[in-house]
């Protein structure tokens, strides 16, 4: 039987993951690929969020109008074991 990632509910009624219930999460942090069973997950581009945070700042800082109002960058769903 997979695990319930903590979920009281999910334990409490001995629901298993993922043949009975999906999970998913979101950030694919470290410990998505580690736990049992493997989560799920949506990985964001962290790097390029901050990039441009930081120059939207600067321009702010200068005095500048950033050309940035709305970016929308991709992201990467990963399947693992949990869905």
């Amino acid at each position: 039987m997979g695990k319930a990632y903590g979920n009281p509910a999910v334990e409490r009624n001995g629901i298993d993951v993922p043949s009975k219930l999906a999970v998913v999460g979101f950030d694919d942090l470290p410990a998505a690929e580690v736990i049992e069973p493997a989560l799920t997950t949506v990985r964001q581009p962290k790097l390029e969020m901050g990039d441009y945070a930081i120059n939207m700042m600067v321009d702010k800082l200068e005095g500048r109008e950033s050309g940035i109002k709305h970016k929308e960058l991709s992201t990467k769903f990963i399947v693992r074991e949990s869905a």
